[in-house]
């Protein structure tokens, strides 16, 4: 039976001379929000979601310090003002955060995407209640109230501005920082589930020159003594069949 080609917008397909080429497969339609390749512009998901995770220990672990000076100890620090349920509630969603943490620190070195999903998890409720915070001190409460005496008696105007402008800025950076940090955590994940769990190429590339190889026909062949540490086949009255040879296995 003679064929012919079927031309179509999206695809070319072959179809018998008389039939009816069906239509195409509709193509799959993109994700929403592809997954990162790289961190930084050159460096591994691996590495930077190390460093996304060891930056949010060493700040947890910081706060906690903080506010066991301020609230324990009665040390003046950073934050002493502070009102003190703030200082409680923030130092308690670290210490719950320090498990998440650590299982995401093992599951990065392991690829083991559920460890480091739950990490995910905790990362998105932090920027969400970070959020919180930054809404309510600057909207609620006004940011130039916050300002000192001196400022408030000269310039006040000039120097409101100047408190909403920094505020502002810092606020827009802090929020960018805190969304790319949760988009490669994400892309970490998504790669971690499309290439399988467990350790993967690298220790296969690792330990590559370990194994000690047997040289090529090492126990039989048709070729001569020395080349190739060949023997000849019937050398002996005995012909070895079976491959490998049990005497190197």
């Amino acid at each position: 039976e003679s064929w012919k080609l079927a031309l179509s917008p999206q695809c070319l397909v072959v179809a018998p001379r008389g039939g009816r080429s069906g239509p195409p497969a509709p193509a799959q339609k993109d994700r929403l929000m592809r997954p990162l390749s790289q961190f930084c512009c050159g460096c591994s998901l691996g590495f930077g979601a190390q460093v996304i995770i060891i930056c949010h220990l060493l700040w947890c672990i910081f706060y906690i310090a903080n506010v066991s000076a301020n609230v324990i100890l009665r040390i003046p620090a950073i934050g002493f003002n502070v009102n003190l349920v703030t200082q409680t509630f923030n130092a308690a969603w670290c210490l719950v955060g320090l498990p998440f943490i650590f299982a995401a620190l093992w599951g990065v070195y392991a690829r083991l995407e559920v460890h480091t999903r739950l990490y995910l998890y905790y990362l998105v409720a932090s920027f969400i209640l970070d959020l919180g915070f930054i809404f309510f001190y600057l909207f609620i409460q006004d940011s130039c109230s916050m300002l000192p005496s001196t400022l408030k008696q000269n310039g006040s105007a000039f120097a409101c501005g100047v408190t909403r402008l920094i505020a502002v800025t810092f606020t827009v950076i802090t929020c960018l920082v805190q969304l790319y940090c949760v988009y490669v955590i994400w892309s970490f994940c998504e790669d971690t589930r499309a290439g399988g769990a467990g350790f993967g190429f690298g220790d296969l590339m690792a330990s590559k020159g370990q194994r000690h190889r047997q040289p090529p026909l090492a126990s039989y062949g048709a070729m001569n003594p020395g080349v190739g540490a060949s023997q000849r086949i019937f050398d002996g009255g005995f012909h070895e069949t079976e491959f490998p040879p049990r005497s190197n296995w």
